[in-house]
């Protein structure tokens, strides 16, 4: 229900964070040459790279950016394109998508949501 209720560009940042259980930061941070299967990924909170396979759907909706944009430019850009998407306009659309409803969401839900269903597995 709240996947449905997101514009375009939180519904990949929401469906990111549901399959990875990446951090907001992290996700806002990537850039075109980063989409593949699995993803591999700078996260900066454990000063690393890690890798994240990602379901195929996502994939290929990834990989639609991939053909259309430059490799340096932000997967989920901001207003000017020389930065990413702000992490307050996530914050700000879920919980729009949200409104009305009897709980709470945000982008970090979807990581706790990622780890509940990984401990279930």
């Amino acid at each position: 229900m709240i996947y449905r209720r997101l514009p375009g560009r939180s519904k990949l940042i929401f469906a990111l964070g549901l399959e990875t259980g990446l951090r907001i930061s992290d996700m806002l941070s990537l850039k075109i040459q980063d989409i593949e299967n699995p993803m591999r990924v700078y996260v900066g909170r454990i000063d690393r790279v890690a890798s994240y396979p990602i379901s195929e759907w996502l994939y290929g909706e990834l990989y639609d950016l991939r053909e259309r944009y430059p490799d340096d430019r932000y997967i989920f850009p901001g207003r000017k394109r020389k930065r990413p998407l702000h992490r307050t306009t996530v914050h700000r659309d879920i919980k729009r998508a949200v409104w009305g409803m009897a709980f709470t969401c945000s982008a970090h839900s979807t990581r706790k949501l990622f780890l509940t269903l990984l401990s279930g597995r």
